[in-house]
């Protein structure tokens, strides 16, 4: 026969329940037929609450005269009968605790924001590609070398990945605020942020930079310092708000799995 007592730190005292344990009490398993105690302290217990239980058991049992009631600590490797009533009497606590995880709400909020989040991802990353794709272009000396109509499809390119993120970004603040989730919500607001500044920055097209001697209507030359300058500007601005938005959509993932997939 197996009994379960929960420890009351304020009163001293040790009561009995045998239906519902929370993560942080410290409880006692009383198995009569075996004359065993076993002694378990929950994983948002505290060292001092066990130490004061099982001070607490040691003078209750010493008070049993020819009591030869033997105390057990419980560690990871619980009894069969021990685990399954633990398990049992855990299972409203486990579902409240899942239930606190969870801030979103709806199914279709969860997989909207991660599939605008995996965009918001990709087409900054696709942008980049593109754009440090430039260093593979014609050297002539300290210049590089790009036709006129590839120079413009590299930039409209960029602001084409920069604005369908902007989209996103955008669908992503509106999700955040409905669900009132403050970490995507300022995640989402720096993204918007700087993809507007970029935007405005790669408008400015042809001046960019400052053509260097021998450039023609239909051919560019670009000082290659002038260059890596611009890639690395640019380099910062995404990274600013894509590390976060990594960040905080691998996290999502972890907690969502369960409805995502």
């Amino acid at each position: 026969m197996l009994k379960t007592y929960i420890f009351n730190e304020v009163k001293n005292s040790w009561i009995e329940e045998e239906h519902v344990l929370l993560f942080h009490d410290l409880c006692v398993f009383l198995d009569v037929t075996q004359k065993k105690a076993f002694l378990w302290n929950g994983p948002k217990s505290t060292k001092d609450k066990l130490e004061k239980g099982k001070d607490s058991l040691i003078n209750i049992f010493s008070s049993f005269q020819d009591s030869d009631l033997q105390l057990i600590i419980l560690s990871k490797d619980l009894p069969s009968h021990i685990k399954s009533k633990l398990e049992n009497m855990l299972e409203t606590a486990q579902h409240e605790e899942d239930a606190e995880k969870y801030v979103f709400t709806k199914f279709i909020t969860i997989r909207l924001y991660f599939v605008m989040s995996l965009i918001s991802l990709i087409l900054p990353t696709l942008m980049m590609l593109n754009l440090w794709g430039s260093l593979y272009w014609l050297q002539i000396g300290s210049n590089v070398s790009i036709s006129s109509i590839n120079f413009l499809n590299w930039i409209n390119f960029a602001k084409i990945m920069v604005s369908f993120t902007l989209i996103a970004l955008l669908i992503n603040i509106g999700v955040s605020i409905y669900e009132y989730e403050i970490t995507a919500l300022i995640n989402s607001l720096s993204g918007i942020i700087i993809s507007i500044g970029m935007i405005v920055y790669l408008q400015q097209g042809i001046f960019l930079f400052l053509f260097q001697v021998g450039s023609t209507e239909s051919l560019y030359l670009i000082n290659f310092a002038d260059l890596i300058r611009f890639l690395i500007i640019t380099t910062i601005c995404s990274c600013i708000f894509e590390i976060p938005n990594l960040a905080k959509l691998i996290s999502f993932i972890k907690t969502y799995k369960t409805f995502i997939f």
